[in-house]
């Protein structure tokens, strides 16, 4: 096998440009790539959306995009947001991927899957080139808790068999986390021989306790304790858990603790506003709103604590949330995913049942009256991910996903 890979990956359904996590993963895994002196060719959607022909725009003015990728190593896809764009983008993308073999000729194809995805794999099992799938998270589970139409009996064995016969027609797969991995070989059917496990990373120069606060302490006047909550509002991340544990600690007089929750579209920060406010907790629970991905290290920086409560529900993610708090120095509270135990110990940080909106609460309280332990947590913290959870790392062992089916 040459030292210098030529690999063709196809994430039609991530949008550069997008502050969301698959964009900076995948963002993460080609210039990691790159910087190691192979050769790539990313087919991937742009957040303004259209048919990509302005690619060199969204390069220049996305500030989201945690370093530049070369013209040369994109190829936009049609990623408007309209009713039954993932037939387009997909219809889309098989047509370049089929272009890209010839004119590329990778020794390699790295399709980032979702269902009814795959034309990355199916293209190169025609054309006799190695595959690797990417499977970030539960597929069908995730549809069917996002979708009504997802979510019925008919859309969800299609979709699993779709989804089976595509991660076993590909040479190689690999997963976030182990948790995945045991839930792609049981649901799935996937070779256990053929799956492995590439979990999420961070930069931990750019996430770093040395960074400038943003400033939301003096904005939103916290005199307190800040909690700190990045991310989607997603109902798979679980901040109606973090609410409803703010609103305990207000219930039984706690010292004085403000929850700070970072992110998430303009319509789902307008719902829990007016959720809050019916509790009587618009002091206790503030929303930012949507801040750049630039800008989240420095928000993060300001909070004393951290946390993720998602519900108990395992999709087997590795939360870049968790990694970022703890690459800035956080201790994290979380929920006792065993995805999140992957990551995660009582090392740096307290795993509890935050959808136990009492625990969660107890252990909120907890830490913030012990400024030693949050320091202590924080270090732990950092020098963990520093040594084992770092982008570049991550991209080693894509590497040897490579390795094995070439």
């Amino acid at each position: 096998m040459a030292e210098t890979l030529r690999i063709l990956m196809n994430a039609p359904s991530v949008h550069l440009g997008s502050p969301a996590a698959q964009n900076i993963h995948q963002t993460e895994f080609v210039r990691n790539l790159l910087e190691m002196g192979h050769e790539v060719c990313l087919i991937a959607g742009r957040e303004e959306g259209g048919w990509g022909d302005r690619k060199k725009k969204v390069q220049e003015e996305s500030e989201e995009i945690p370093g530049r990728i070369p013209d040369d190593a994109f190829v936009p896809v049609y990623s408007s947001k309209v009713p039954g764009n993932r037939l387009l983008f997909t219809l889309h993308s098989m047509r370049l991927v089929k272009k890209k073999i010839i004119s590329f000729k990778p020794d390699i194809i790295h399709d980032r899957g979702y269902v009814f995805g795959g034309v990355g794999v199916l293209n190169a099992n025609k054309s006799e080139i190695p595959s690797v799938i990417q499977i970030d998270d539960d597929w069908v589970l995730s549809e069917s808790i996002s979708s009504r139409i997802a979510s019925t009996f008919v859309y969800e064995r299609l979709a699993l068999k779709w989804s089976s016969r595509i991660i076993n027609m590909a040479d190689a797969g690999f997963t976030v986390s182990k948790t995945l991995r045991d839930t792609v070989i049981e649901k799935y059917h996937a070779r256990s021989s053929s799956i492995f496990v590439v979990p999420n990373g961070v930069d931990p120069n750019r996430f770093s306790p040395d960074v400038p606060p943003l400033g939301l302490r003096e904005r939103y006047s916290i005199k307190g304790k800040m909690l700190i909550f990045v991310g989607a509002l997603g109902p798979w991340h679980g901040v109606e858990n973090l609410i409803s544990a703010m609103g305990v600690l207000k219930r039984k007089k706690s010292q004085n603790i403000t929850a700070v929750v970072v992110g998430g579209k303009n319509s789902d920060v307008i719902r829990y506003r007016e959720l809050v406010k019916k509790m009587g907790l618009e002091k206790e629970v503030i929303f930012t709103g949507s801040i750049s991905h630039a800008e989240v290290p420095s928000a993060i920086v300001e909070a004393d604590v951290a946390v993720a409560p998602y519900p108990d529900i395992e999709f087997g993610f590795s939360p870049f949330k968790i990694l970022e708090y703890m690459a800035v120095g956080k201790p994290v509270i979380a929920s006792p995913l065993n995805s999140i135990k992957e990551i995660l110990s009582s090392e740096e940080g307290i795993l509890v049942e935050c959808w136990d909106s009492e625990k969660f609460a107890e252990a909120i309280q907890n830490i913030v009256s012990d400024e030693k332990r949050i320091e202590e947590m924080g270090r732990r913290a950092r020098k963990k991910v520093v040594e084992r959870f770092t982008w570049r790392k991550a991209t080693e062992k894509l590497l040897s996903v490579y390795r094995a089916v070439l």
